[in-house]
């Protein structure tokens, strides 16, 4: 209860005193912010999916060969066989 009282005084604050905005945004700043931001945003996920594929392999290899560990056949278990 008390942290949506605090929003809406905040939220009343914000629109009760509007100020005067001194300034001049470029139209061709949002050209390069996205040219910033897209090299970025796309670094960031090529990295993720590399090292994701990279940790899958890795876990997949070492499930095979655990699962390979765990489910062979002792020497004796071989003779056994052999001999029915």
């Amino acid at each position: 209860m008390i942290p949506l009282l605090i929003f809406v005084m905040v939220l009343e604050m914000v629109l009760d005193f509007p100020a005067n905005a001194y300034a001049y945004t470029d139209p061709n700043l949002g050209n390069v912010i996205f040219q910033v931001l897209f090299p970025i945003i796309t670094g960031i996920s090529v990295g993720y999916l590399v090292c994701k594929n990279y940790l899958k392999r890795k876990f997949a290899s070492f499930k095979k060969r655990l699962w390979e560990f765990t489910n062979r056949k002792s020497a004796t278990d071989l003779n056994s066989d052999a001999q029915k």
